[in-house]
């Protein structure tokens, strides 16, 4: 049971960061200080799907890494 949740928090954790990786950049580095920084960027359908998969397997990976810590892997 134990070696079945550590293996889905691995899958999890490399879903988390191949969606993370594959969104685009969010323009907030420099150019956010002068307010001009999101004037041109529009949501994509792409960047809404990715967004919520790193949403849900983040707090996926969240409740794993508790329910392993009380079984005490």
């Amino acid at each position: 049971m134990k070696e079945l949740l550590l293996f889905i928090q691995l899958i999890v954790s490399i879903v988390v960061i191949v969606s993370i990786l594959f969104q685009t950049p969010k323009g907030a580095g420099l150019g956010a200080i002068s307010g001009g920084a999101h004037l041109f960027h529009l949501t994509k359908k792409r960047d809404l799907i990715l967004n919520r998969i790193a949403m849900v397997g983040s707090i996926t990976f969240g409740v794993l890494s508790l329910i392993l810590t009380i079984l005490e892997v």
